[in-house]
């Protein structure tokens, strides 16, 4: 039996093969088809690629989600992606850095000017 990180491997270089050469113009089946796949085999690393950067492991499940969406959205749009893998890692990439931009850090006397009160800590 494959353990599950052997089974996030398996087959990775067999599907950038088929996904070369099918991503061409295709139907709604047929991307179906092939964004499943693709969840199936990339899904995983996706998953620890995102927790790595973002070390919530709720946030990075949301964000492998919402790249499997822009995925879809874009095959229905355009409807042409050369390597899926390079693709998807591209777009979780991105949403990553809009993770962080969303998330700004606030200086210290913006706190304290809206209400933020400061206490000592005892060691």
């Amino acid at each position: 039996m494959l353990s599950p990180k052997r089974i996030c491997m398996t087959g990775r270089r067999d599907i950038l093969k088929f996904l070369g050469g099918v991503l061409g113009t295709m139907t709604t089946a047929s991307n179906n088809r092939v964004l499943t796949k693709a969840h199936r085999d990339f899904s995983c690393g996706l998953s620890r690629f995102a927790n790595t950067k973002v070390h919530d492991k709720d946030l990075s499940d949301d964000l492998v989600q919402e790249t499997f969406i822009k995925t879809w959205k874009y095959l229905q749009g355009t409807g042409k992606i050369n390597l899926m893998r390079a693709f998807l890692y591209h777009v979780l990439n991105r949403l990553i850095i809009d993770e962080y931009r969303r998330k700004k850090a606030v200086s210290l006397d913006v706190l304290i000017e809206s209400g933020f009160e400061l206490q000592a800590i005892d060691f």
